[in-house]
């Protein structure tokens, strides 16, 4: 069950990279290249009831220095989440974004 219920990016703003899930913890990483001109948010699957019961941290860095503010807002479905990464950033320049998610302890 746990394999089925990995948190993934079904659609981000650019073009993925590597992702990796850890089904012990519920750690996500994901790198993908940042596309300005890609309009729609990202999208993130993380199943809440299973891995972030207790809530969650999502973190992002953009060329591996510049952290960057991550707003998110829940979709209908309580596992899908629309994700924005802004500020800290000139959000017209195209480059690796790495995103972090982990379970509140």
């Amino acid at each position: 069950m746990q394999a089925l219920t990995r948190t993934y990016f079904p659609k981000t703003q650019g073009t993925p990279i590597r992702s990796r899930f850890d089904p012990n913890t519920g750690d996500f990483a994901s790198v993908f290249y940042y596309d300005p001109t890609v309009m729609q948010p990202s999208l993130l699957y993380m199943h809440v009831e299973q891995f972030y019961k207790e809530g969650s941290r999502m973190s992002a860095f953009f060329q591996k220095e510049k952290v960057v503010r991550v707003n998110h807002k829940k979709q209908s479905s309580v596992n899908y989440w629309q994700v924005y990464f802004t500020d800290a950033f000139n959000a017209r320049e195209s480059g690796l974004m790495m995103f972090t998610l982990t379970p509140t302890i």
